[in-house]
């Protein structure tokens, strides 16, 4: 082979160098399936510009004829690997595997007839022009399979990635409509030289100014990729990730204006993202003042980038928990861009929080508050009681013969008894009075507002609805139901006169004292308690 050198070879020798430069940099990142197409894409682009360096430089025509079936290669694919790697880029699909394979059966049958060439079908008698340009250039004189076939085919898979990339770029906000552009000025660079060259529009016939376009299509690819990211930070990231997010996510700028909320936070906020794009987060969210909060939290440490808090709304009337949580956005030099905030879904672990503590606070027999729990009622009722001077009674309730009662029957009916008094006695008392089960067979009463004789009276109505009961038990005896009688000891809360509140062991003390009382008297009776020397009740 013979090669003559002209200086009009370099605007394709500088477009291979570019692309050459650029398949390792697109290969390193082929994790990503639309990057390894656009290495795929950088091959074909570089196939075609040194076939096309070669045609110009060999002499001959049998050599310039060799190294234009070489650059098919290229010029075959290339089309079918753009159409590759932007379907990947738009996550396409549904795009039929067949319509794909045929593409790249065309592909292979273009390379086969451009070496083969029977009948002339992709070829018919090409020649050295001269005159033409500043160099002999090659006019390939075409055919059919080249100008009706060849052709159109690549007219439609470019028309249709275009329309794609233009009707994403339509849709897509301003950081991603930045990428969409760019990908389509990089395939109209070429797109727009194969043109000129097809129909010879140019000043020098059959010079194609495609190659030398592919390379700067290649470094607006490069610039993309380097710079903003292109196969990093994609719209599919956004569009897969944060869309169907089930968290509510809202980004905010630098300003605390709202650039961005995806569905979850709308159906969270009831807001809509087209009437709040741009608008200041504190007017748009001051129906909740907790993501205001958290948006317009000071940074009180350069390196700290999130805060945390909780939130709950109202929908329907049944209450949502959500944990808020930011993160702050900085660029490149930690100057910081934006703000993005997520509202997590925490409704069931909250729900199930407050069921386990409701099961740890209630006694499991009788549904009651246990011993803790209830003495924590206690001591918080007392302590309102003495700052607004108001009255409060304990009362200790005890199953006469309870024992007994177990012997007989046993302990399943012993725990029904528990059971069906627990509730009997529940409606016999106010609402705001508490009852929980603090031993075996006995039971207190905490009842707010009450001084020391309606207590008693309080008491009394408790024994005797126990009394007219008349429980079955699971047999009955000789008389028949068996009928089950309580003791009772009754206390009030008392202060001394510098105000200091009595002690919750000492209430209690006192109640189980006028208890013990009450059985000593022979049961079924209500006891109260004697004062305290020196203190006083508290009305």
């Amino acid at each position: 082979m013979n090669f003559a050198f002209t200086p009009q070879i370099m605007p394709f020798v500088v477009a291979a160098f570019v692309l050459t430069l650029l398949v390792p940099v697109a290969w390193a990142n082929r994790r990503d399936p639309a990057a390894r197409w656009f290495a795929a894409t950088l091959v074909s682009l570089l196939v075609w510009a040194v076939g096309y360096c070669l045609e110009i430089l060999a002499v001959s025509l049998q050599d310039k004829v060799f190294f234009a079936n070489v650059q098919f290669f290229g010029v075959a694919t290339v089309s079918v690997c753009w159409w590759e790697m932007v379907r990947r880029y738009l996550d396409l699909r549904r795009i039929p595997r067949l319509g794909t394979a045929i593409l790249w059966l065309m592909a292979a049958a273009t390379i086969t007839l451009a070496f083969v060439n029977p009948g002339q079908i992709f070829r018919g008698t090409p020649f050295i022009v001269s005159n033409a340009a500043p160099f002999p250039v090659l006019h390939p004189s075409y055919g059919p399979w080249y100008t009706w076939v060849l052709l159109p085919e690549i007219a439609l898979i470019n028309a249709a990635v275009l329309t794609l990339l233009g009707r994403a770029a339509f849709k897509a906000k301003r950081f991603y409509r930045r990428q969409f552009v760019l990908l389509m000025v990089a395939l109209a660079l070429p797109l727009a030289g194969a043109t000129i060259y097809v129909f010879n529009l140019s000043i020098w016939a059959d010079y194609n100014f495609a190659v030398a376009l592919s390379g700067l299509s290649g470094f607006l690819m490069g610039m993309g990729l380097f710079r903003w990211r292109l196969f990093s930070i994609i719209p599919l990231a956004h569009d897969r990730v944060i869309e169907n997010l089930a968290d509510g996510v809202i980004v905010v700028d630098r300003d605390d204006r709202i650039i961005d909320i995806n569905h979850s936070a709308e159906r969270i906020t009831g807001l809509s993202r087209d009437a709040v794009f741009g608008q200041a987060a504190a007017s748009v969210l001051s129906a909740y003042p907790l993501l205001v909060d958290v948006i317009g939290a000071p940074e009180q440490d350069y390196l700290a980038t999130s805060l945390r808090r909780d939130m709950v709304t109202e929908r329907d009337g049944i209450p949502r928990y959500f944990a808020l949580s930011s993160s702050k956005v900085t660029g490149r030099r930690r100057e910081p861009l934006g703000l993005i905030v997520m509202m997590h879904d925490i409704t069931e672990r909250v729900r199930l929080f407050e069921q386990a503590r409701e099961l740890a606070n209630k006694d499991d027999l009788t549904g009651l508050p246990n011993r803790r729990h209830f003495f924590e009622l206690t001591a918080k009722e007392f302590e309102r009681a003495r700052r607004y001077r108001e009255p409060v009674s304990l009362l200790l309730l005890d199953i006469d013969h309870f024992k007994q009662i177990n012997d007989e029957f046993g302990h399943r009916a012993g725990d029904r008894l528990l059971h069906d008094l627990a509730q009997a006695w529940r409606r016999e008392l106010r609402s705001s009075d508490v009852i929980g089960r603090v031993g075996g067979e006995e039971f207190a009463v905490l009842l707010p507002e009450t001084d020391l004789e309606v207590a008693v009276e309080a008491a009394n109505r408790l024994r005797r609805a126990t009394e007219l009961m008349k429980l079955e038990l699971g047999q009955t005896t000789k008389v028949g139901p068996m009928a089950v009688t309580i003791s009772a000891g009754a206390a009030q809360l008392q202060v001394s006169r510098a105000g200091e509140l009595e002690a919750l062991d000492s209430v209690y003390e006192r109640v189980d004292r006028a208890l013990y009382e009450a059985k000593r008297m022979g049961r079924n009776a209500v006891v109260a308690s004697d004062p305290v020397p020196g203190l006083r009740a508290v009305i």
